[in-house]
């Protein structure tokens, strides 16, 4: 469960983890639904974005944002279905869906890294270098369909008044994310 805002490097190497280790990979892609600053990435955006990766086993899930935890937690159970585990980070996610999956963290399948999809929303609104943060044909995806210049214009503002523009910086709260950060 992740919202894939946009897909990064580590995105990608966890991935490529779960492909490697399974027939079958769904992937539960959260706030499905919201379009805003922290989701400026439509959802078929993101969709793409797996796509490039180049994995041929990956399910897509949308998962909407409900606003009500007990809520979404169903609507999730509903919507993946039976898995032999569910790899989410977030830790109220973890608290709602526990008891229904077999959890795994993603530092058990990939190595810890700094990047997050806060710091490279960052670096697109500052109009840093985000393309070293997201794998090549991620760059290619956003640079061809001019992602990049939609959200600098559409959400750099926000974005650098949020406080969002130092690299690692944490802008939500955990009970929150399970909404807006899948």
């Amino acid at each position: 469960m992740f919202r894939f805002q946009p897909v990064h490097r580590v995105h990608a190497a966890l991935v490529a983890a779960m492909s490697a280790r399974a027939d079958e990979v769904v992937l539960g892609v959260g706030s499905a639904d919201t379009y805003d600053a922290r989701n400026p990435f439509s959802y078929e955006e993101r969709v793409e974005m797996l796509a490039a990766l180049g994995h041929d086993n990956l399910v897509v899930v949308p998962i909407p944002d409900l606003h009500d935890g007990p809520r979404w937690g169903a609507l999730v159970r509903e919507r993946l279905g039976p898995l032999e585990r569910l790899v989410a980070a977030n830790g109220y996610v973890r608290r709602l869906l526990g008891e229904t999956y077999r959890l795994s963290h993603p530092l058990e399948l990939i190595p810890p890294s700094p990047v997050s999809g806060s710091r490279v929303r960052a670096a697109l609104a500052r109009g840093d270098d985000w393309q070293a943060l997201v794998p090549a044909s991620v760059a290619a995806l956003i640079e061809a369909r001019g992602l990049d210049r939609r959200v600098r214009r559409e959400f750099g503002a926000v974005l650098n008044a949020q406080g969002l523009a130092p690299p690692g910086a944490a802008a939500s709260t955990e009970e929150n994310d399970h909404v807006r950060v899948g």
